[in-house]
């Protein structure tokens, strides 16, 4: 790819406003290289987004897909912050799911586009943009650190214990590291990405599902150890 291109860029953020914002970031640095973004969530969400500034608004396009209806989802529900932890973020993620014939219409749509980046939620996402031969970049806005001490492995049924990340990993030869976990950090980790949702697959299948089909892998981060 030439180092002058500019590219058209879909960003797909999953329904929660700590992933939205910083998929937000990320397309405002981008429209400051001349990229192109369509930004897609649901038209509440982006009703709810901080201004784009002026001189980034002709670059970056706000793309509404109405979030599908789901049984005891409350109306106007769009984001986590609209419903409980646990049942609500379940059933956000059903409905979530139910913009795959939407979201793919719309890619279709597009007479150019070259990256598509998306959020852990996407698991459907990369045999799409194979077929349309759209390059996939998967954004995870966890740190480096909580990534590099917990592989995606892990999060599968049968893939190891709760005890494996409790000590340093051996891929980090650093002496007396403390990239590791509390065991209560593990557990709870662990049982939320093996435990199957209301939408019939798991966080860690999804999460697995993402970074098996990117192209490449872009992580929020810093320098400092807790990221």
């Amino acid at each position: 790819m030439e180092d002058n291109k500019k590219l058209n860029i879909v960003m797909f953020p999953w329904l929660a406003f700590g992933h939205i914002i910083p998929f937000l970031d990320l397309s405002k640095h981008l429209a400051t290289k001349g990229h192109h973004i369509f930004f897609v969530s649901t038209p509440r969400n982006l009703e709810r987004l901080p201004k784009i500034p002026e001189r980034l608004s002709p670059l970056i396009t706000l793309v509404p897909l109405p979030l599908p209806r789901v049984e005891n989802l409350p109306p106007g529900a769009e984001a986590t912050s609209d419903v409980g932890f646990e049942i609500g973020t379940d059933l956000l993620k059903t409905a979530f799911d139910g913009l795959q014939q939407p979201m793919t219409e719309f890619l279709q749509s597009l007479y150019s586009l070259d990256w598509i980046i998306y959020d852990f939620c996407c698991y459907w996402i990369p045999p799409i943009a194979d077929k349309l031969g759209i390059c996939k970049v998967y954004f995870n806005i966890t740190s480096a650190r909580t990534l590099s001490a917990f592989p995606t492995k892990l999060m599968e049924a049968g893939s190891g214990t709760w005890t494996d990340p409790c000590r340093p990993p051996p891929w980090i030869p650093f002496p007396n590291s403390s990239v590791y976990f509390l065991p209560h950090e593990s557990r709870n980790i662990i049982h939320t990405a093996r435990n199957i949702t209301s939408s019939g697959v798991s966080d860690g299948f999804r999460v697995k599902c993402c970074v098996d089909g990117c192209d490449l892998i872009v992580i929020r981060s810093c320098r400092e150890p807790g990221g």
